[in-house]
Protein backbone atom coordinates (compact mmCIF):
# COMPACT_ATOMS: atom_id res chain seq x y z
CA UNK A 1 0.00 0.00 0.00
CA UNK A 2 0.86 3.37 -0.42
CA UNK A 3 1.68 5.51 2.04
CA UNK A 4 0.58 9.50 2.47
CA UNK A 5 3.72 10.60 1.33
CA UNK A 6 3.56 8.27 -1.57
CA UNK A 7 0.57 9.37 -2.33
CA UNK A 8 1.53 12.97 -2.57
CA UNK A 9 4.49 12.13 -4.82
CA UNK A 10 2.56 10.61 -7.64
CA UNK A 11 0.33 13.63 -7.47
CA UNK A 12 2.91 15.69 -7.87
CA UNK A 13 4.57 13.19 -10.99
CA UNK A 14 1.00 13.01 -12.66
CA UNK A 15 0.83 17.13 -12.23
CA UNK A 16 4.22 17.25 -13.71
CA UNK A 17 3.44 15.14 -16.69
CA UNK A 18 0.08 17.31 -17.60
CA UNK A 19 1.45 20.58 -17.22
CA UNK A 20 4.26 19.48 -19.72
CA UNK A 21 2.11 18.22 -22.11
CA UNK A 22 -0.04 20.83 -22.19
CA UNK A 23 3.02 23.10 -22.37
CA UNK A 24 4.33 21.06 -25.56
CA UNK A 25 1.12 20.94 -27.40
CA UNK A 26 1.53 24.83 -27.04
CA UNK A 27 5.06 25.14 -28.06
CA UNK A 28 4.14 22.80 -31.03
CA UNK A 29 1.09 25.09 -31.96
CA UNK A 30 2.87 28.15 -32.04
CA UNK A 31 5.63 26.74 -33.94
CA UNK A 32 3.60 25.50 -36.51
CA UNK A 33 1.79 28.28 -36.62
CA UNK A 34 4.60 30.73 -36.62
CA UNK A 35 6.56 28.19 -39.27
CA UNK A 36 3.50 28.78 -41.82
CA UNK A 37 3.08 32.26 -41.40
CA UNK A 38 7.06 32.50 -41.91
CA UNK A 39 6.70 30.58 -45.00
CA UNK A 40 3.98 31.96 -46.57
CA UNK A 41 5.42 35.14 -45.60
CA UNK A 42 8.88 34.82 -47.47
CA UNK A 43 6.72 33.05 -50.12
CA UNK A 44 4.78 36.52 -50.98
CA UNK A 45 7.86 38.31 -51.36
CA UNK A 46 10.92 36.36 -52.14
CA UNK A 47 11.14 34.14 -56.34
CA UNK A 48 12.60 31.02 -55.29
CA UNK A 49 16.17 30.83 -56.35
CA UNK A 50 17.22 27.46 -58.20
CA UNK A 51 20.61 26.23 -57.68
CA UNK A 52 23.03 25.83 -61.31
CA UNK A 53 25.45 24.21 -59.65
CA UNK A 54 23.36 21.51 -57.27
CA UNK A 55 20.81 20.53 -60.18
CA UNK A 56 23.62 20.47 -62.61
CA UNK A 57 25.35 18.05 -60.51
CA UNK A 58 22.59 15.95 -60.02
CA UNK A 59 21.33 15.68 -63.45
CA UNK A 60 24.19 15.27 -65.62
CA UNK A 61 24.02 11.60 -66.39
CA UNK A 62 20.59 11.97 -66.96
CA UNK A 63 21.21 14.67 -69.80
CA UNK A 64 20.21 13.85 -73.43
CA UNK A 65 23.12 16.23 -75.30
CA UNK A 66 22.28 17.67 -78.50
CA UNK A 67 23.56 20.90 -80.14
CA UNK A 68 22.29 24.19 -80.41
CA UNK A 69 22.76 26.76 -82.99
CA UNK A 70 24.03 30.36 -81.63
CA UNK A 71 23.42 33.25 -83.67
CA UNK A 72 27.25 34.89 -84.91
CA UNK A 73 28.22 31.00 -85.91
CA UNK A 74 28.88 29.23 -82.47
CA UNK A 75 27.26 26.67 -80.69
CA UNK A 76 26.62 25.44 -77.08
CA UNK A 77 25.60 22.21 -75.72
CA UNK A 78 22.09 21.65 -74.80
CA UNK A 79 20.06 18.59 -73.01
CA UNK A 80 16.94 18.11 -74.69
CA UNK A 81 13.62 15.78 -74.19
CA UNK A 82 13.21 12.48 -76.32
CA UNK A 83 11.41 14.11 -79.35
CA UNK A 84 8.11 12.00 -79.06
CA UNK A 85 8.29 13.13 -75.54
CA UNK A 86 8.54 17.15 -76.99
CA UNK A 87 7.82 17.06 -80.26
CA UNK A 88 8.32 20.78 -81.11
CA UNK A 89 10.76 22.24 -79.20
CA UNK A 90 13.17 19.24 -78.55
CA UNK A 91 11.74 17.86 -81.92
CA UNK A 92 13.26 21.21 -83.51
CA UNK A 93 16.41 20.93 -81.79
CA UNK A 94 17.42 17.00 -82.74
CA UNK A 95 16.60 17.98 -86.34
CA UNK A 96 17.46 21.51 -86.81
CA UNK A 97 19.88 22.40 -83.61
CA UNK A 98 17.56 25.38 -83.49
CA UNK A 99 13.78 26.49 -81.78
CA UNK A 100 12.34 29.52 -83.36
CA UNK A 101 15.54 30.33 -84.97
CA UNK A 102 14.31 33.46 -86.91
CA UNK A 103 12.92 34.53 -83.20
CA UNK A 104 16.31 33.82 -81.59
CA UNK A 105 18.31 36.05 -84.62
CA UNK A 106 15.81 38.79 -83.82
CA UNK A 107 16.45 38.99 -80.29
CA UNK A 108 20.09 38.66 -80.24
CA UNK A 109 20.35 41.72 -83.54
CA UNK A 110 18.24 43.78 -81.22
CA UNK A 111 20.41 43.19 -77.94
CA UNK A 112 24.05 43.20 -79.23
CA UNK A 113 24.45 46.85 -79.82
CA UNK A 114 23.17 47.59 -76.37
CA UNK A 115 26.01 46.60 -74.30
CA UNK A 116 24.39 46.51 -70.91
CA UNK A 117 20.88 44.91 -72.17
CA UNK A 118 19.68 41.95 -70.06
CA UNK A 119 17.32 39.35 -71.33
CA UNK A 120 14.15 38.14 -69.03
CA UNK A 121 13.17 35.04 -70.33
CA UNK A 122 9.55 34.45 -68.77
CA UNK A 123 8.57 30.91 -69.43
CA UNK A 124 12.30 29.42 -70.07
CA UNK A 125 11.58 25.80 -71.25
CA UNK A 126 14.98 24.49 -71.73
CA UNK A 127 16.76 27.44 -72.77
CA UNK A 128 16.47 27.79 -76.37
CA UNK A 129 16.24 31.44 -76.07
CA UNK A 130 18.18 31.84 -72.67
CA UNK A 131 21.53 29.89 -73.89
CA UNK A 132 22.14 31.96 -76.63
CA UNK A 133 21.34 35.12 -75.13
CA UNK A 134 23.89 34.04 -72.15
CA UNK A 135 26.41 33.19 -74.91
CA UNK A 136 26.30 36.73 -75.90
CA UNK A 137 27.78 37.57 -72.87
CA UNK A 138 24.50 39.20 -71.26
CA UNK A 139 23.06 38.95 -68.00
CA UNK A 140 20.05 36.57 -67.98
CA UNK A 141 16.95 35.52 -65.75
CA UNK A 142 15.35 32.64 -66.91
CA UNK A 143 11.90 31.87 -65.02
CA UNK A 144 10.06 28.67 -65.52
CA UNK A 145 7.67 26.54 -63.40
CA UNK A 146 8.88 22.97 -64.47
CA UNK A 147 11.58 21.59 -62.27
CA UNK A 148 12.49 19.30 -64.84
CA UNK A 149 12.66 22.41 -67.65
CA UNK A 150 15.82 23.81 -64.93
CA UNK A 151 17.31 21.22 -64.49
CA UNK A 152 18.32 20.40 -68.12
CA UNK A 153 18.95 24.53 -67.96
CA UNK A 154 20.94 24.24 -65.46
CA UNK A 155 22.80 21.26 -66.86
CA UNK A 156 23.05 22.98 -70.28
CA UNK A 157 24.28 26.18 -68.99
CA UNK A 158 27.14 24.45 -66.67
CA UNK A 159 28.13 22.19 -69.60
CA UNK A 160 28.45 24.80 -71.83
CA UNK A 161 30.50 27.23 -68.85
CA UNK A 162 27.67 29.61 -68.67
CA UNK A 163 26.57 29.54 -65.09
CA UNK A 164 28.15 32.78 -64.10
CA UNK A 165 25.85 34.82 -66.62
CA UNK A 166 22.17 33.56 -65.85
CA UNK A 167 20.12 33.55 -62.80
CA UNK A 168 17.38 30.92 -62.49
CA UNK A 169 14.09 31.03 -60.28
CA UNK A 170 11.63 27.99 -60.02
CA UNK A 171 8.35 30.07 -60.11
CA UNK A 172 5.19 30.62 -62.26
CA UNK A 173 4.60 34.30 -63.13
CA UNK A 174 1.41 35.16 -62.39
CA UNK A 175 -1.30 38.43 -60.60
CA UNK A 176 -1.02 37.11 -57.47
CA UNK A 177 1.69 34.31 -54.74
CA UNK A 178 -0.56 31.22 -54.60
CA UNK A 179 0.15 27.45 -55.05
CA UNK A 180 -0.56 25.64 -58.57
CA UNK A 181 -0.13 22.56 -60.24
CA UNK A 182 1.15 21.51 -63.25
CA UNK A 183 -0.79 20.30 -66.29
CA UNK A 184 1.09 18.76 -68.81
CA UNK A 185 0.63 18.82 -72.47
CA UNK A 186 0.56 15.17 -74.24
CA UNK A 187 3.81 14.86 -76.71
CA UNK A 188 4.47 18.76 -76.14
CA UNK A 189 6.70 20.13 -72.41
CA UNK A 190 6.20 23.27 -73.75
CA UNK A 191 2.04 23.35 -73.55
CA UNK A 192 2.48 22.09 -70.01
CA UNK A 193 0.09 25.21 -68.02
CA UNK A 194 0.14 26.37 -64.41
CA UNK A 195 -3.79 25.79 -62.99
CA UNK A 196 -4.98 27.21 -59.24
CA UNK A 197 -4.26 24.35 -56.84
CA UNK A 198 -6.75 23.54 -53.75
CA UNK A 199 -3.51 22.52 -51.65
CA UNK A 200 -2.46 25.92 -50.37
CA UNK A 201 0.21 25.35 -47.51
CA UNK A 202 2.06 22.07 -48.84
CA UNK A 203 4.27 20.41 -46.21
CA UNK A 204 6.85 19.70 -48.56
CA UNK A 205 7.67 23.39 -49.75
CA UNK A 206 10.07 22.44 -51.99
CA UNK A 207 8.19 20.12 -54.62
CA UNK A 208 5.54 22.77 -54.43
CA UNK A 209 4.96 25.27 -57.31
CA UNK A 210 4.19 29.06 -56.41
CA UNK A 211 3.59 31.75 -58.61
CA UNK A 212 5.52 34.97 -57.98
CA UNK A 213 4.19 38.74 -59.15
CA UNK A 214 6.89 40.37 -61.60
CA UNK A 215 6.44 43.49 -59.23
CA UNK A 216 7.86 40.78 -56.53
CA UNK A 217 10.97 40.36 -57.95
CA UNK A 218 11.61 44.23 -58.53
CA UNK A 219 14.94 44.05 -56.26
CA UNK A 220 16.55 41.35 -58.26
CA UNK A 221 16.60 43.55 -61.41
CA UNK A 222 19.24 46.15 -61.60
CA UNK A 223 18.99 48.93 -63.68
CA UNK A 224 20.21 47.38 -66.88
CA UNK A 225 17.44 47.75 -69.77
CA UNK A 226 15.78 44.86 -70.61
CA UNK A 227 14.39 42.44 -73.17
CA UNK A 228 11.61 40.34 -72.03
CA UNK A 229 9.98 37.17 -73.81
CA UNK A 230 7.17 36.04 -72.32
CA UNK A 231 5.72 32.69 -73.60
CA UNK A 232 3.74 31.05 -70.74
CA UNK A 233 1.15 29.75 -72.44
CA UNK A 234 -1.64 31.72 -72.42
CA UNK A 235 -0.94 33.54 -68.74
CA UNK A 236 0.54 36.87 -70.37
CA UNK A 237 -2.76 39.15 -69.47
CA UNK A 238 -2.40 37.42 -65.64
CA UNK A 239 1.45 38.27 -65.53
CA UNK A 240 0.97 41.60 -66.81
CA UNK A 241 -1.64 42.41 -64.29
CA UNK A 242 0.87 41.81 -61.35
CA UNK A 243 3.65 44.15 -62.89
CA UNK A 244 2.35 47.52 -62.39
CA UNK A 245 4.97 48.68 -60.57
CA UNK A 246 7.55 46.73 -62.91
CA UNK A 247 6.80 48.60 -66.01
CA UNK A 248 7.14 52.10 -63.67
CA UNK A 249 10.31 50.83 -62.50
CA UNK A 250 12.18 48.75 -64.91
CA UNK A 251 13.60 49.70 -68.36
CA UNK A 252 12.40 47.51 -70.70
CA UNK A 253 12.76 47.95 -74.22
CA UNK A 254 10.89 45.09 -75.83
CA UNK A 255 8.59 42.26 -75.33
CA UNK A 256 8.57 39.30 -77.70
CA UNK A 257 5.03 37.71 -77.02
CA UNK A 258 3.39 34.65 -78.46
CA UNK A 259 0.18 35.67 -79.74
CA UNK A 260 -2.01 32.60 -80.95
CA UNK A 261 -3.86 31.75 -77.67
CA UNK A 262 -5.45 35.53 -78.25
CA UNK A 263 -5.97 34.84 -81.78
CA UNK A 264 -9.81 33.84 -83.71
CA UNK A 265 -11.39 33.47 -80.23
CA UNK A 266 -14.62 35.52 -79.45
CA UNK A 267 -13.35 36.27 -76.01
CA UNK A 268 -11.19 39.29 -76.43
CA UNK A 269 -11.07 40.28 -72.41
CA UNK A 270 -7.41 39.01 -72.28
CA UNK A 271 -5.65 40.26 -75.50
CA UNK A 272 -7.56 43.11 -74.99
CA UNK A 273 -6.17 43.67 -71.68
CA UNK A 274 -2.96 43.04 -72.71
CA UNK A 275 -2.98 45.60 -75.73
CA UNK A 276 -4.23 48.41 -73.46
CA UNK A 277 -1.80 47.71 -70.74
CA UNK A 278 0.86 47.56 -73.43
CA UNK A 279 -0.56 50.74 -74.98
CA UNK A 280 -0.30 52.32 -71.47
CA UNK A 281 3.26 51.80 -71.08
CA UNK A 282 4.04 53.42 -74.38
CA UNK A 283 4.87 49.89 -76.20
CA UNK A 284 3.95 49.15 -79.92
CA UNK A 285 3.01 46.01 -81.69
CA UNK A 286 5.03 45.15 -84.59
CA UNK A 287 5.80 42.36 -86.72
CA UNK A 288 8.68 40.40 -85.93
CA UNK A 289 10.27 39.88 -89.37
CA UNK A 290 10.36 44.11 -90.53
CA UNK A 291 9.63 45.53 -87.24
CA UNK A 292 6.46 47.43 -89.13
CA UNK A 293 3.29 48.47 -86.75
CA UNK A 294 0.35 46.07 -86.66
CA UNK A 295 -2.83 47.78 -86.04
CA UNK A 296 -4.44 47.34 -83.26
CA UNK A 297 -7.65 46.27 -85.47
CA UNK A 298 -6.50 43.43 -86.55
CA UNK A 299 -5.35 42.06 -83.82
CA UNK A 300 -7.67 38.97 -83.45
CA UNK A 301 -7.54 38.36 -87.47
CA UNK A 302 -4.31 38.74 -88.81
CA UNK A 303 -1.46 39.19 -86.21
CA UNK A 304 1.07 36.66 -86.47
CA UNK A 305 1.53 33.98 -83.92
CA UNK A 306 4.36 36.08 -82.07
CA UNK A 307 4.63 39.58 -81.91
CA UNK A 308 7.27 41.82 -80.71
CA UNK A 309 6.24 45.00 -78.59
CA UNK A 310 8.84 47.72 -78.73
CA UNK A 311 8.82 50.91 -76.95
CA UNK A 312 7.78 54.11 -78.60
CA UNK A 313 10.78 56.01 -77.71
CA UNK A 314 12.81 53.14 -79.42
CA UNK A 315 10.46 52.61 -82.25
CA UNK A 316 10.54 56.56 -83.01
Amino acid sequence: MFGLRSIVNLKGFIGFIVCSTMLLCIYISIYANGREQYLQTTLRTQPRLFNIAVNANSYLSKCKRATLRVPGGSQAPICVYNASEDIWVSGDIIKHQSWEWKNVVTVWKLMKPVKDMAFLDLGCNIGAFTIPMAKLGRRVIAVDANKENLKMLATSLHLGGLDENVTIFLNGVSNETKYVHLVPSTSNVGGTKIEHSDIQSPVDIANSIITIKLDDILTKFGPKPFFMKMDIEGHEAMALRGAVTFFKDIDVRYILMEWMHYKDTKDKKEGSFISDFLAKNSFIPCRISDKNELVMEDAYSSWPNDILWIKKSIKL
